[in-house]
């Protein structure tokens, strides 16, 4: 989701993992949903280097479809909380499940499997609730970094 982004260029501005993540969109192995580009806020003035990032790999943010509407329809039936009514911009939530869902359903010669990657732990959490219910896998940045063989190394400056 959007935090997992603004988490890796917040607090984690390690080359090789934006190397990394750069692998991952050339494999086609990196999904997004437009409504977490558009809350990365593109249209700001003086953009920062992850909305830079995000305009070079817009291919990755993919648009609304009907079946995601239907899959968020659920997902907001059961999960009311992973909406903000207060908020200007749709919440890009919903929508990221209602996608790894919808790309999980394609019938593909050789099976693919589509997690969220999120900022939450799976206790008493939003995301983590609703991927469960869906049955859409579900991880948090460490776990992320772990699955991928990552290794965070904490360095003197």
């Amino acid at each position: 989701d959007t935090s997992i982004f603004i988490r890796i260029h917040r607090f984690y501005p390690i080359q090789k993992l934006w190397d990394e993540l750069e692998l991952l969109v050339d494999s086609g192995s990196l999904l997004s949903h437009i409504f977490v580009y558009n809350e990365l806020k593109p249209n700001t003035t003086n953009p920062d280097d992850l909305v830079k990032w995000a305009k070079r790999h817009k291919s990755i943010f993919k648009n609304i479809t009907r079946r995601q509407t239907e899959i968020v329809e659920e997902i907001v039936k059961k999960f009311p909380s992973l909406i903000d009514y207060n908020k200007e911009i749709d919440d890009a939530d919903p929508w990221i499940i209602a996608i790894a869902k919808e790309e999980s359903e394609k019938p593909r010669l050789f099976s693919e499997q589509y997690i969220v990657v999120s900022t939450e732990k799976s206790a008493g959490t939003r995301i983590p609730n609703a991927c469960n219910y869906l049955k859409v896998p579900h991880m948090d940045f460490f776990e992320f970094i772990d699955e991928r063989g990552y290794e965070l190394e904490l360095k003197d400056i």
